[in-house]
């Protein structure tokens, strides 16, 4: 069965402003995986955003929150139960900030493509080496 049809396969997203908290306190957003039409669709309105700058934002800003809230299926953590209804959006809206509706857009589009191990360790704390990736020149 393709994997955006199984209404059994979710993933998690925690916001990097969450991350350093305890891995139980979390709070966690739960999302269906994207069909492939559904994640052209977002992928076309961050494309939208990205290309019409500040101006005009609002509409697709809201467009944006949409597109992710139909395919919240949950959450843990976040202070009240999820909301099942229209009042998603709403809630989303007058809770999330611009910055994190588009990490969740960009987390929602990279995780729908991954599978297995890779969308386990995809949640993973990113590993840093405090060393430079570059040697300095000489």
């Amino acid at each position: 069965m393709p994997i955006a049809l199984d209404s059994e396969k979710t993933f998690d997203v925690v916001l990097l402003s969450d991350m350093k908290k305890k891995d139980g306190s979390r709070p966690t957003f739960r999302f269906h995986h994207l069909t492939s039409r559904q994640w052209i669709e977002l992928s076309d309105c961050v494309d939208e955003i990205i290309k019409i700058g500040e101006s005009g934002r609002g509409e697709h800003q809201k467009q944006l929150t949409s597109i992710i809230a139909s395919h919240l299926r949950g959450w843990k953590n976040m202070g009240c139960e999820f909301i099942v209804d229209d009042n998603r959006l709403e809630w989303m809206l007058d809770s999330l900030s611009r910055e994190e509706t588009y990490e969740l857009a960009g987390r929602l589009l990279v995780k729908s493509d991954m599978s297995g191990d890779d969308l386990k360790k995809s949640d993973a704390p990113l590993q840093s080496d405090s060393r430079s990736s570059a040697q300095d020149a000489e």
